[in-house]
């Protein structure tokens, strides 16, 4: 991206996929279940890394907001 407003949020955006890919590879069970497949016979690495390399923008923070931002609870 070479939007200034795109370029500000890079260094957040590269946090966001090097955390999922750290998550996928410790927690490959979380894979969707294609990607568990390719576990098996490629590795974790590289599961977690096609998997992350098909996520939109939108999805990618999405998927990153599931497993590492809080939810509010329910009162």
């Amino acid at each position: 991206y070479t939007n200034p407003v795109c370029k500000s949020e890079e260094g957040k955006a590269m946090n966001m996929v090097r955390l999922l890919f750290e998550f996928f590879c410790e927690n490959p069970e979380e894979l969707p279940v294609d990607f568990c497949q390719i576990s098996f016979e490629e590795g974790v690495e590289r599961a977690a890394a096609d998997y992350i390399a098909g996520m939109t923008d939108s999805y990618c923070k999405k998927v990153f907001e599931k497993y590492f931002v809080p939810c509010g609870w329910q009162g």
